[in-house]
């Protein structure tokens, strides 16, 4: 036993041990949109950007004028699909008076896809309030109502929601569950709210809410039009210029089916693990190690009681996310072994994407 291995073994003891408060911390913190029974009058615009999302959009059209918000919107920007997205589109406006439909004719150079459907879809909404939503995302109950009550009360210019995930196969039970386990046990998601630190923040561009007018005098998506991780950048960018902030998780309101087999998982996530370590590969790879292999280090310089606590606060961690995220408690212990070499797998790819400043995705090549 050298004094290094002590000293690093006693590290990864007190890192997983900051995790878990970090994770007791959320799972106590109130991150679910509480149920109102006000009835909000301002205008509500639901924006969509939509490539290749034919099988989607019926069931999301569908759910969305079933929110039962009288003053809203929906507009969908059919980003170039070359799928049945335009044919579909046609026949949801005949059923559904509020949908409003834009085609994309290019893709300028110096955006990416999404941003620039995004800012194309609030140069022409007409709303109080802009609505980013994926349209891979399902949205229930009072969703709407309660999402911009909740920005009322709390005078913000950008309220995000992590959906709750809804996960399949065995490729995503791999996979998913890593976007939480990462995000719960490192930020303190209240934090996001009430510190003004704009390292505290994260969000999820499948659930953006802006204050309208707060967006037209910033334009958030043509100021990061090339970045690939414009959902942490936007809620980075809006703290640093003090505008008051929340970022939330879904609750059986908003559920989404990210991805769906394990390819597209380890794709997808690629693209921004680094950015949620600052964009730092450094940072991204000493978490890896430590949570890969930390537990050889307790095992061969401390104590076997030390072990054993050390991984009852990995279990501890696992069972609050689970539970927090509303995920299968009983796949995510069984499946961690394997989750973290999957791990691995998306931080080296991540590594290989922030490198060569090029992502693909839904058949288009993607440069930074």
């Amino acid at each position: 036993r050298t004094k290094t291995m002590i000293y690093i073994a006693w590290f990864v003891l007190i890192f997983a041990a900051s995790r878990f408060l970090v994770v007791c911390v959320n799972f106590l913190s109130p991150l679910y949109l509480k149920k109102t029974t006000e009835v909000n009058e301002e205008k509500l615009s639901v924006l969509i950007p939509a490539r290749n999302e034919a099988h989607n959009l019926p069931r999301l059209i569908k759910e969305i004028d079933a929110q039962h918000y009288e003053n809203m919107e929906i507009v969908v920007y059919n980003d170039q699909s070359d799928d049945d997205s335009e044919i579909v589109l046609k026949a949801l406006q005949l059923k559904y008076a509020r949908l409003k439909v834009l085609h994309a004719e290019n893709l300028p150079e110096g955006w990416t896809g999404k941003n620039h459907a995004c800012y194309q879809l609030a140069q022409y909404a007409t709303g109080d309030y802009f609505l980013f939503l994926d349209a891979d995302v399902q949205v229930k109950g009072a969703l709407f109502q309660n999402a911009v009550s909740f920005m009322k009360k709390n005078a913000l210019k950008l309220l995000s929601v992590f959906p709750q995930q809804d996960i399949k196969t065995l490729g995503e039970k791999l996979t998913v569950p890593l976007m939480n386990w990462i995000l719960l046990s490192l930020l303190p998601l209240i934090l996001v709210q009430k510190s003004k630190q704009k390292s505290l923040a994260a969000a999820n561009g499948q659930f953006m809410l802006f204050d309208a007018a707060t967006y037209r005098q910033n334009q958030w998506h043509q100021k990061l039009k090339s970045s690939l991780v414009e959902d942490i950048e936007i809620i980075r960018l809006m703290k640093s210029r003090k505008f008051n902030v929340a970022t939330l998780l879904g609750n059986n309101d908003v559920v989404c089916r990210m991805y769906n087999n394990y390819n597209e998982g380890v794709h997808g996530f690629s693209k921004n693990v680094i950015q949620f370590f600052g964009n730092s590969s450094f940072a991204a790879v000493g978490f890896l190690i430590v949570v890969l292999s930390g537990f050889l280090f307790i095992l061969l310089s401390l104590s076997v009681k030390h072990l054993l606590i050390y991984l009852v606060l990995v279990i501890g961690i696992r069972i609050f996310i689970a539970l927090k995220s509303k995920q299968s408690l009983m796949w995510n212990l069984l499946l961690h072994p394997l989750q973290m070499l999957v791990f691995m797998t998306i931080v080296m790819r991540g590594m290989i994407v922030k490198r060569k400043r090029q992502y693909q995705w839904k058949g288009r090549n993607i440069k930074q």
